[in-house]
């Protein structure tokens, strides 16, 4: 298992998205997120969607994505939140400042 992962979800407004992002970050469950307007096409209770919405990026330690996952089902207004994820590999640099965040040796 990959130390990293990149969590990846949609949201219906910028606003929801927003505030998962900064619960997230604030919780120390991601060490950053990317907020990102996207088209999404998809079949849900057998209707043809085609949706504009937000697209939420996060880095997160693997082992957190429990924590992770129920935070995004508790705050998001879909009936199934889409969730994914992706294991992701840093570079030394990058690794060492996520450390730091997550483990909370920077201050808030």
């Amino acid at each position: 298992m990959s130390k990293f992962s990149l969590v990846i979800s949609t949201f219906f407004s910028e606003e929801e998205a927003q505030n998962v992002a900064d619960n997230l970050v604030k919780k120390r469950y991601a060490a950053f997120a990317h907020l990102q307007e996207v088209k999404s096409s998809f079949v849900w209770n057998e209707n043809f969607e085609n949706l504009a919405e937000f697209r939420l990026e996060c880095l997160i330690y693997s082992r957190k994505f429990a924590s992770v996952k129920a935070e995004i089902r508790e705050l998001s207004s879909h009936d199934l939140p889409e969730i994914v994820v992706v294991p992701a590999k840093i570079d030394n640099e990058t690794e060492k400042w996520v450390d730091d965040w997550l483990e909370g040796e920077f201050e808030d």
